[in-house]
């Protein structure tokens, strides 16, 4: 799973500045960048490196791509407007249901639970849930959590002050997949990209990959959000990257920026 973009705005479209190419495939790859201003201070960059579509056996492979990426970068110094962490709201229990995705009415809330975890949220999952959690940074001290604090998911950081610092890792995690990164520049943007993966058309990235896209991309704090299926960006609505299953798949939560 990964988090869905959402940006509400409006467009229009300019050519990319000139940038790194991305650290992805082979040398000297054909590369595009199309830089489309969403709003004062908001822009999306579409990035697609590689132009034969990849043999369907060769996706985790290939050293010729293709890869399409999309890149929100706001900057809050310029932008109206505010960036809104979309999570449910916490209520007590009226049914459960085996898969992913169900419709909620006005109040009500949905709780996920993936892995070995299935088995512990169907054992608590009768009359109503009390829900406590605690939230705790890199070195394991305690944030305090006010109003107006939100959060996502996501596994594993990166980039931290501009070094690359994913851990290494092997199996099917750490393999292509689609991604979605967020982060921050050195001069206070705000960047959410995502990586479109499990396609011919564009492969996805494996973790050191995407932590190299990061760099590129002048992240100097990123992280990995929850990636594969999900990984999605709407723009004023309309879909503007592919996601791996054909269609927008149906989400627990969302960073959306409102303008």
């Amino acid at each position: 799973m990964i988090d869905q973009l959402v940006a509400v705005l409006l467009l229009t479209a300019t050519p990319a500045p000139a940038t790194p190419a991305l650290p992805l495939g082979d040398a000297g790859l054909p590369e595009t960048r199309t830089v489309t201003t969403v709003a004062p201070g908001v822009t999306r960059t579409s990035i697609v490196r590689g132009t034969d579509p990849a043999p369907p056996g060769e996706i985790n492979t290939t050293t010729e791509g293709p890869w399409r990426i999309q890149v929100l970068t706001i900057d809050p110094r310029r932008a109206r407007g505010q960036l809104r962490v979309v999570l449910d709201r916490r209520g007590c229990v009226v049914r459960t249901a085996a898969v992913r995705g169900t419709v909620l009415t006005a109040g009500q809330l949905a709780l996920q639970a993936t892995g070995s975890q299935e088995a512990v949220l169907v054992g608590v999952a009768t009359g109503c849930v009390r829900i406590t959690s605690e939230l705790r940074d890199a070195d394991g001290d305690r944030v305090a959590v006010r109003p107006g604090v939100y959060a996502v998911n996501g596994r594993y950081r990166l980039t931290e002050n501009g070094a690359v610092v994913v851990p290494p890792g092997s199996g099917s995690f750490f393999d292509r997949n689609p991604r979605t990164i967020a982060g921050t520049t050195r001069t206070g943007e705000i960047v959410l990209a995502t990586i479109d993966g499990r396609r011919t058309t564009s492969v996805g990235t494996t973790m050191d990959e995407t932590a190299a896209v990061a760099h590129v991309l002048g992240l100097r704090d990123a992280i990995n959000l929850d990636g594969g299926g999900s990984t999605t960006m709407s723009v004023r609505g309309t879909l503007v990257n592919q996601p791996s299953g054909g269609s927008q798949r149906p989400v627990g939560d969302a960073l959306i920026w409102t303008n």
